[in-house]
């Protein structure tokens, strides 16, 4: 996934405002959050894939 311009990045008061859609945890202690509405996605195979929210949000330490 690319990284929006500086200009498009949603501010805290946009992300607060959505709802935890979906929530998984990756490798070690990688989190994923979607947030807001959720878009069905297809991989290149044509399986379904993981769901994508309107504001995918990764953290890792």
């Amino acid at each position: 996934m690319e990284s929006l311009p500086i200009f498009a990045q949603p501010t805290l008061e946009q992300l607060l405002e959505q709802t935890v859609s979906h929530v998984w945890f990756g490798d070690y202690s990688a989190l994923y959050l979607e947030l807001g509405q959720l878009t069905e996605r297809l991989r290149k195979d044509g399986t379904l894939g993981n769901p994508e929210g309107f504001y995918p949000v990764f953290a890792d330490s």
